[in-house]
């Protein structure tokens, strides 16, 4: 790490939405004043609203804070990957602008990066509505911080207690992704997963990862923006991103595959499936079948979810979910 880098970059891609920044930023503001270790980059893509001001009066508050305003919208994966380019931390830790940290959270995270050097942290996510500090619980089920230099075992944690989309979770070391790779990226840009260019190249060449328990970062539940198809972003395009990025471990490409069927489907799809225009304008079954067609996980797990009536659909996942149950037990997560 150079002497004036700073240690960690967090940068926060937005677009018209004042309301939920100026939350972030009310929780942000007082733990990264005068702290020398820390980037923040804002970057919004040309909102209406009055995010402009909001950010504008905000930078004086900190040297440490950096204002881009887009002329012209990006596009969602536009704006993150310009994000991770911009950043000049040694890590970089791109943050949704409708989550939050909870106290102390910049402090802990600060503190586990300082002395250590991982390709990915991994901070485990709880879900909140409102507001944070009345909402928090630890989750029934929690697993102790742990480092690992298996990478299998550290995809095994994050998959089993959230997942590896999850942008707000994900803290990754920059300075061991390559050029190649960001410039890669620009071909994801509306793939909706972009960033999974950086995640999976660490997790390729990984040497070292911490998975962090719960206590650092909130999302917001039930505030997705939309407007991308359910099945192709979390079915085909991911599928495509590990057949890209992860091309020195079979292993590890089977387990990512597999978890996207043994867990992600399962857990994720009818809550995603209640917003029909995710849905309607897509055939599910003539995406997915096509790319896991050859797994029995699919046809097992994935398959009733797309031809069930929602009822039974619904009945399918809770069932589905004793997998996830049955796989922490076996793999000690």
């Amino acid at each position: 790490m150079q002497p004036d880098q700073p240690l960690l970059t967090i940068a926060i891609p937005t677009y018209n939405r004042e309301q939920y920044l100026k939350a972030l930023l009310s929780i942000l503001e007082p733990q990264v004043l005068n702290e020398p270790r820390l980037e923040l980059i804002l970057s919004d893509n040309a909102s209406t609203d009055g995010t402009e001001y909001l950010a504008r009066s905000f930078v004086g508050k900190s040297a440490a804070f950096r204002y881009i305003r887009n002329e012209t919208n990006l596009g969602a994966d536009g704006n993150i990957l310009q994000c991770f380019e911009q950043a000049r931390g040694k890590y970089v830790w791109i943050l949704g602008d409708d989550d939050t940290l909870l106290p102390r959270g910049l402090h802990r995270v600060l503190q586990i990066l300082e002395n250590n050097d991982y390709d990915l942290v991994f901070l485990t996510p709880v879900g909140y509505s409102d507001d944070i500090i009345k909402e928090f619980r630890h989750p029934k089920i929690r697993r102790p911080t742990e480092k690992t230099s298996n990478v299998l075992r550290f995809v095994r944690l994050v998959n089993r207690h959230s997942d590896l989309i999850y942008i707000s979770s994900m803290i990754v070391n920059k300075s061991r992704i390559n050029k190649d790779t960001t410039d890669k990226c620009y071909e994801w840009i509306g793939s909706h997963i972009v960033q999974l260019g950086w995640v999976m190249t660490a997790l390729n060449q990984f040497r070292s990862g911490l998975f962090v328990e719960s206590g650092i970062i909130a999302g917001r539940t039930g505030n997705s923006s939309g407007g991308f198809h359910a099945a192709k972003v979390f079915g085909e395009n991911y599928a495509r991103a590990v057949e890209q990025w992860i091309t020195c471990n079979p292993r590890l490409r089977s387990l990512l595959i597999n978890d996207q069927l043994l867990l992600w489907f399962p857990g994720n799809w009818m809550s995603i499936s209640v917003n029909q225009n995710n849905i309607s304008a897509e055939d599910p079954e003539r995406i997915l079948t096509p790319v896991f067609g050859g797994n029995f996980r699919y046809w097992l797990l994935v398959y009733p979810l797309l031809k069930l009536p929602r009822p039974l659909a619904a009945l399918w996942a809770q069932l589905a979910r004793i997998f996830k149950v049955i796989s922490r037990i076996c793999y000690k997560t």
